[in-house]
């Protein structure tokens, strides 16, 4: 909400502001690992759908946590699951940006900053880290391997390919050099919609008994 009243575009320049200051810095600090946490908790539970290769090696992790848990006889529940997934999340540097059409886990590294979708075939400082969310968008972020695709989101892509129909079927934009750009993306934007969001699965209850 802070963000949004400051006109930042992304939340990494709302918290230079905020976390000058230590005890907001670590409330800052505690809620984005919180939100990290219910993150963890919801796939655990099998109460969030998600694709792309950081959801799909999310899910991976859960099930490997599992066997382990198995294997040393110890209890499975939920809780200690979410918990360890978190602690993986942590170890490995991932932080958890919300996006309206995706979860971006990119950690603030230099190593992701190579790595990132929507970095490739840019220049960039070599003191920047992380992502680059200016040049992230739906098409952008559904090969990026930090990509959490959840299909709740697919009504963001949805709205926004309904929007483009619209448009490449008015007669003003036929046959223009805009028009075809907007055709292209509509075909983009379709086979991104139809091969991440409408694939993305919870773990589902047979996984969690087996």
């Amino acid at each position: 909400a802070l963000s949004h009243h400051l006109r930042h575009f992304n939340l990494d320049m709302t918290k230079r502001y905020i976390t000058q200051d230590s005890d907001v810095s670590a409330l800052w600090t505690e809620v984005e690992w919180g939100y990290s946490g219910h993150i963890a908790r919801s796939i655990v539970a099998g109460e969030r759908s998600v694709s792309g290769a950081a959801g799909e090696r999310l899910k991976k992790t859960v099930r490997r946590l599992l066997k382990l848990f198995r294997q040393k006889l110890l209890i499975t529940s939920p809780e200690r699951l979410s918990a360890s997934l978190t602690m993986i999340m942590q170890r490995q540097g991932l932080v958890l940006t919300p996006k309206p059409w995706v979860t971006c886990s990119s950690p603030r590294t230099r190593d992701a900053a190579l790595k990132a979708a929507c970095r490739r075939g840019t220049s960039f400082e070599s003191t920047e880290v992380g992502p680059n969310f200016a040049g992230a968008g739906p098409t952008i972020c559904g090969d990026c391997p930090y990509a959490i695709i959840d299909g709740s989101r697919q009504a963001f892509v949805d709205d926004e390919i309904d929007h483009l129909d619209s448009a490449v079927s008015s007669c003003a934009r036929a046959n223009t050099l805009f028009g075809e750009f907007e055709s292209s993306r509509l075909i983009e934007l379709r086979a991104v919609r139809d091969s991440r969001y409408e694939v993305a699965k919870p773990l589902c209850e047979a996984e969690m008994e087996e």
